[in-house]
């Protein structure tokens, strides 16, 4: 028997991350156990559980390979890999069974589709499942929202997303050199090439650019 296996991860950091390893063990441990011959994973990467399947392009396109040959099977490792959103779970739970697919999770060795088809109360329990881990989810958003707020309240110099030029060891040093040159009157394209001469390395230790320095002062001169 075929069948494909469906790994997924939300975050781009978690890509190189034990999740896909993790995952694949489990799946694998399942077909070995239950006589399945994995013929394809398909790796989404960086994409989150409250997607429906049409928003992951990895997902249709298994479903597209799926609904052109003899493969009816999809191994999950849980069903949080296949959504954490009820509705987005259920959506494509029913969507499967509509297909004639069936989709195990090796964590229960269960074929889910077939759990809520038949038993009202499986199929109750794996709706719990799923909003048990939306609850999960959601909560942990808000603690790390809470975290945020209390990081920035404690230190003025703390903002979300990517922080300024200077606010990274080693910076501080260029940036006072950057703001010396332009208080000399030097053009940016004057100062990138002052700063490379000296060796002074950019973030992306590539060499300086007009650009990145026009970028770098005028977020200086704004905050001024």
């Amino acid at each position: 028997m075929k069948c494909y296996s469906y790994v997924r991860v939300s975050g781009k950091s978690q890509i190189d991350g034990d999740g896909f390893p993790r995952q694949r063990a489990a799946i694998d441990a399942w077909a070995a156990v239950n006589g399945y011959d994995l013929v394809e994973e398909f790796e989404e990467k960086g994409v989150g559980g409250d997607n429906e399947w049409e928003q992951r392009p990895t997902f249709s396109d298994m479903v597209g390979k799926i609904l052109d040959n003899g493969v009816r099977t999809i191994v999950v490792e849980n069903l949080t890999r296949l959504a954490r959103s009820v509705v987005v779970q259920e959506h494509i739970l029913i969507w499967l069974a509509s297909k004639g697919i069936a989709l195990y999770s090796a964590d229960t060795g269960e074929n889910v589709v077939e759990a809520i088809q038949g038993d009202p109360m499986r199929k109750a329990m794996i709706q719990l499942q799923a909003v048990m881990s939306e609850w999960e989810k959601n909560s942990l958003v808000r603690k790390l929202r809470a975290a945020r707020q209390r990081k920035q309240e404690g230190d003025p110099n703390w903002s979300q997303g990517r922080k300024k030029f200077g606010f990274r060891d080693g910076e501080k040093a260029t940036l006072a050199r950057m703001n010396q040159l332009r208080n000399s009157k030097l053009s940016f394209a004057k100062i990138a090439k002052a700063l490379d001469e000296e060796e002074r390395s950019s973030r992306t230790g590539k060499p300086w650019s007009a650009e990145t320095i026009r970028q770098i002062l005028a977020r200086k001169e704004k905050k001024s």
